[in-house]
């Protein structure tokens, strides 16, 4: 397994090898000596082409097939299922190069996590096109009641309480959209609302 294998040892490990398949064959049988039995005649030569055993191991190949595989969670059109998981890993990757690189707080996955103020009114990111350059968000309705009032609202820190979508206001914006945007975290309470409380606070819009 060095990567500097000299003649002399190449040469030994393939008498070796023929002898392990002699004797092979001898315990257990020639009709044991099964095609990959045979393929061990030639990884001296092989060595001697490609180098040492590391250099042309089928191993990462055998992995990546593992990890193709557990992309695919059925029968049914298991091309389509892989195309999606792709897709979705590489929206993933490039979305979170663009973070890094413009200093954006990223999304972790969950509904707490997904929620935005941008143009000082809350939005909630529902997902990503497959390149991961267009973001899907509907606005939600700002509720008249505050989270509290004293000794200031908390509108003040844009602390909003929030309730239900706004109709017909789904939006597509560039991702961009989220540099202007600040990041929040959705706390769930009675009545189906969320109180939203920005990760950064700045100074308000409002």
């Amino acid at each position: 397994m060095r990567p500097n294998l000299t003649e002399d040892e190449i040469s030994f490990a393939e008498k070796c090898l023929c002898y392990f398949i002699q004797l092979f064959g001898e315990i257990v049988g020639d009709d044991r000596i099964v095609y990959n039995v045979h393929n061990l005649t030639h990884l001296a030569n092989e060595c001697r082409l490609q180098g040492s055993l590391d250099e042309f191991s089928a191993f990462p190949f055998e992995t990546r097939l593992g990890q193709i595989k557990s992309l695919i969670r059925g029968t049914r059109v298991p091309l389509v299922q892989l195309k999606n998981r792709v897709s979705e890993m590489l929206n993933y990757k490039n979305r979170r190069v663009y973070e890094k690189r413009n200093h954006i707080l990223p999304l972790a996955g969950t509904r707490a996590d997904s929620f935005y103020i941008y143009r000082n009114v809350p939005v909630r990111v529902l997902t990503f096109d497959d390149s991961g350059t267009f973001v899907i968000f509907r606005m939600l309705r700002k509720d008249n009641i505050f989270l509290y009032d004293l000794p200031f609202s908390s509108t003040k820190f844009d602390i909003f309480v929030c309730y239900g979508f706004k109709p017909r206001s789904m939006r597509v914006e560039r991702l961009a959209f989220l540099i202007n945007s600040f990041k929040c975290v959705g706390f769930h309470t009675a009545r189906k609302r969320y109180v939203l409380v920005p990760i950064i606070h700045h100074e308000s819009k409002s």
